[in-house]
């Protein structure tokens, strides 16, 4: 999905190649989203375009993907700031769009809404980004809705790409709230910060050797992303449908007895920290979307539904595994029993 993409937007002739660079998530653990940097790197080259550099949020560049960049505390900063006002966004869309009174309305005032936050961080910094998004706060207001009567919740876990990417997950958001489902996310916030959060506490609880630079650095990291929600949450609450984000050291309390906040592989405490937190909080159904060959998730994403079907009996999870030849049919299978079970659940309510 992403090598593909990169090379179709290049080879569409949109784009003036010398004047082009690709901007990519990525993460740096035992996971294969450490990996894809390098891997579009070679294929950048391979197909002719190695003068194209990518840009990644990682503070290293072992593998050369983008000379002349360097990811310094600013920019760090910036990231840091953005990413929860993006995620706020996000749940109001989430919130809002399944109960719509005008078709279409709420993904319009989304967009409107990013753009305020994303030209705001270009022109004024992290202060930009806060004007930017207090004036998307108020467009997200103007969206009319009647959540009188609520639909069941879903929420969906699991491995990065599948989670946010629509063209990879065959656009299971748009189908399931078809189906009358209200969609939860993952926040993609956490996705980024759970690097520095683990290493941060491996540190100090298993007293690890570091060097300075790297402990201020964790340390610092955690710092500016606890700010980064206070700032976001003193805009956004203007906003009724909006709710504090729960930050990581609340999230992993109710999780450490099945793993470990300093375990560091694939999603790691994330998907049994969001199940235990949705699920404290009245959602019964829940997707762990898993791709083929991602052993971290697998191992993770499987391993804790035993134990979390012990504390939460009435809850539904349900792994969904990817691979090259699942068809949307195949997947469609497997969320109709999820689609059923609601609505008969809705019946008894």
């Amino acid at each position: 999905m992403v090598i593909g993409e990169a090379l179709a937007a290049l080879r569409s002739g949109k784009y003036d190649e010398n004047e082009t660079a690709i901007g990519m998530g990525k993460y740096v653990g035992d996971c294969r989203l450490t990996h894809y940097g390098a891997l579009l790197r070679k294929a950048l080259d391979d197909a002719g375009y190695s003068h194209v550099p990518i840009l990644t949020n990682d503070d290293a560049d072992s593998h050369g993907l983008h000379p002349g960049f360097k990811m310094n505390m600013l920019s760090a900063a910036r990231i840091a700031f953005a990413l929860p006002m993006i995620d706020a966004l996000e749940e109001l869309l989430r919130k809002i769009r399944p109960y719509e009174l005008a078709e279409g309305s709420a993904n319009a005032a989304f967009e409107r809404a990013m753009d305020l936050v994303v030209d705001g961080l270009k022109t004024g910094g992290i202060s930009g980004a806060g004007k930017g998004f207090k004036r998307a706060v108020e467009v997200m207001k103007t969206v009319p809705y009647d959540r009188s009567q609520l639909k069941p919740r879903v929420l969906i876990v699991g491995e990065y790409l599948l989670n946010f990417h629509p063209g990879a997950n065959h656009y299971i958001e748009d189908y399931l709230e078809k189906n009358g489902f209200e969609v939860i996310e993952a926040r993609m916030t956490d996705v980024l910060r759970k690097t520095y959060f683990y290493q941060d506490a491996q540190i100090r609880e298993y007293h690890l050797k570091q060097n300075f630079g790297k402990k201020l650095w964790y340390r610092t990291a955690n710092w500016l992303f606890d700010r980064a929600h206070d700032v976001t949450d003193r805009i956004a609450r203007a906003h009724p449908l909006y709710e504090r984000a729960c930050r990581m050291e609340e999230l992993v309390k109710g999780s450490d007895p099945i793993i470990h906040h300093t375990f560091d592989a694939g999603e790691g405490v994330l998907i049994p920290g969001e199940i235990v937190h949705h699920a404290k909080h009245g959602c019964q159904f829940f997707l762990i979307l898993q791709p083929f060959g991602c052993l971290p998730n697998h191992v993770v994403g499987r391993g804790i539904t035993r134990k979390l079907k012990e504390w939460y009996p009435d809850v539904q999870i349900l792994p969904l595994d990817y691979d090259p030849d699942m068809s949307f049919a195949n997947i469609e299978n497997r969320l109709q029993m999820l689609v059923m079970n609601a609505k008969k659940a809705q019946g008894m309510a």
